[in-house]
C-alpha cells in the first residue's frame, strides 16, 4: 500500500466549490459538443448510411435494411458520451450546491482521489 493513500490535504470550501463549478461548465460544454456530433451522425445515417436490399424468393420478396456499421458505431459512441457527461455534470452540480451552502465550514480534508476528482 502506498503512503499516498494516507495523505490528506486541506482545501478551502470556496476553492472546491469553484472547482466543482468549473467541472459543471466543462461537462456542459462536452454534452453540447457530443450532441452536435450525434446530430451529424444521425444526418449521415439518414443521407448515406442506409441501404435497402430486396431479396426475391419463391412466393414473394424480403426487404432488408442495412445501416453502415461505422456510422451506427459513431452514433452509439455519441449517445454514450452525452449520457456520461450529463451524469458527471449532475454529480458536480450536486457538489456545487452542497459546497456553496456549507455554512460556516471553511476547509475540508481531501485525499488524493478527491483532489483528482475536482481537478485541484
Amino acid at each position: 500500500m502506498s503512503v499516498r493513500s494516507h495523505w490528506r490535504f486541506q482545501y478551502p470550501v470556496k476553492l472546491i466549490a469553484k472547482a466543482a463549478q468549473e467541472r459543471v461548465a466543462y461537462h456542459s460544454d462536452r454534452v453540447q459538443w457530443w450532441e452536435n456530433q450525434r446530430d451529424e451522425a444521425e444526418k449521415a445515417i439518414k443521407n448515406t448510411g442506409i441501404q435497402v436490399r430486396q431479396h426475391q424468393f419463391t412466393g414473394g420478396k424480403d426487404v432488408e435494411i442495412v445501416i453502415d456499421p461505422t456510422l451506427a458505431k459513431r452514433l452509439a459512441e455519441c449517445n454514450d458520451k452525452v449520457e456520461g457527461h450529463r451524469t458527471s455534470r449532475e454529480s458536480f452540480e450536486c457538489w456545487e450546491r452542497i459546497l456553496t451552502r456549507s455554512g460556516n465550514l471553511e476547509t475540508l480534508d481531501l485525499d488524493v482521489d478527491d483532489v483528482r476528482h475536482f481537478h485541484l
